[in-house]
């Protein structure tokens, strides 16, 4: 099938000049036309809030981590109206700490600097032709790179999502492509309200396994301040009535000054209260 790609919006965000001007221009002889260049964090959060992207390329340094930010910004829906633009990740300094980063953010890809023109273009070749499927956890959203589940764990379930890449080079309708965005987008929030409630109920068995030892749990307070970041990310992505969350939150306030103060009892009333405000979808 031949592919169009004047309808690809395209932004890249590189405060690098000569690294800016190469993905410029790799994508400008892939044929890409419609390219915008931005060159700080937060003038690429601002175009990301205003304009649909079909495809980003994104320098992973920004601002000591900005850019992978960005990314879990647009894959939860935070940003960008279409969590499913493909994203490329720009690593000039290719340290094991900076490429792992860069891949848990949820990024598509990444390219590492320098790279050959023929080898960028090889791997946007793939993604006019198919991407990987997405999984979902309490704190990932992204494309699945395991090669096989971690030992004792099961294999994460697979979702497959739209390649608005794809979509526009072949001149798929905007309705089309965005339903097919937001029925993906719906499975992927039940998928993380879901994994949100398994992290709570885990977080709270360990802080009563805790409480019931007779060793001092120095990880107590991180724990309780754990809860209560899950409580959040879960009234961001709920689409209903968020009070029993809120309630669930509201109760944590006093043991995030004093986590010495959880008792059996008190745990046991969280757990109850996380089961109400968690329940899964």
């Amino acid at each position: 099938m031949p592919h169009n790609l004047s309808k690809t919006r395209v932004l890249v965000a590189e405060n690098g000049i000569i690294v800016g001007k190469s993905v410029v221009g790799a994508l400008d002889a892939f044929g890409f036309t419609d390219i915008e260049r931005v060159g700080t964090a937060a003038e690429a959060r601002a175009r990301l809030t205003g304009r649909r992207v079909d495809l980003v390329a994104l320098n992973a340094d920004f601002d000591g981590g900005a850019g992978a930010d960005l990314v879990r910004a647009i894959r939860n829906c935070e940003l960008h109206a279409d969590p499913f633009p493909v994203i490329l990740m720009i690593v000039t300094r290719p340290d094991e700490a900076r490429i792992k980063a860069a891949l848990h953010s949820g990024a598509d890809d990444i390219v590492v600097v320098p790279f050959t023109r023929e080898s960028f273009h090889e791997r946007m070749a793939l993604y006019l032709e198919d991407r990987k499927p997405f999984i979902v956890t309490h704190d990932y959203i992204g494309p699945d790179r395991r090669a096989a589940p971690r030992p004792g764990e099961a294999s994460a379930a697979h979702h497959m999502v739209p390649n608005p890449v794809r979509s526009r080079a072949v001149g798929q309708s905007e309705e089309r492509y965005a339903a097919a965005a937001q029925a993906a987008h719906r499975k992927l929030t039940a998928a993380r309200t879901s994994s949100l409630a398994k992290a709570v109920q885990w977080e709270i068995r360990a802080i009563q396994a805790a409480v019931n030892s007779s060793v001092p749990d120095s990880q107590l307070a991180l724990r309780v301040a754990r809860l209560d970041q899950f409580a959040e990310e879960m009234i961001d992505c709920s689409e209903g009535d968020s009070t029993q969350v809120r309630g669930f939150q509201a109760a944590l306030i006093p043991y995030r000054r004093r986590p010495e103060q959880l008792g059996p009892a008190e745990v046991a009333a969280l757990m109850m209260q996380a089961q109400a405000a968690f329940a899964a979808p």
